[in-house]
């Protein structure tokens, strides 16, 4: 009886890391506004993830975007006009 406690509780120890390294690899949803520096929208702006041009959004009117990207992927912000940005994504 003891050796298949010990069994189960093995199992859902090894279940537990396990997870843990699949929350560790998960997206999360990276948000903001995307601004000027006196403070006026820039709409149209794309949002991307860089090596992934399919992973994109466009910030609407009022310069807010929203993306799925994991925690060291790295964004890249371009709009027509403006300096393109790369930020890595953090927690």
């Amino acid at each position: 009886m003891q050796r298949i406690i010990a069994l189960i509780a093995s199992f859902c120890l090894s279940m537990c890391m396990l997870f843990s390294v699949f929350a560790q690899d998960s997206k999360m949803t990276v948000s903001g506004t995307i601004t000027t520096p006196e403070g006026v929208a820039v709409l149209g702006t794309s949002v991307v993830v860089k090596g992934s041009p399919a992973r994109g959004v466009v910030a609407d009117v009022n310069g807010n975007y929203s993306i799925q990207a994991a925690k060291g992927e790295v964004l890249v912000f371009s709009c027509l006009g403006y300096e393109t940005k790369e930020v890595s994504v953090s927690t």
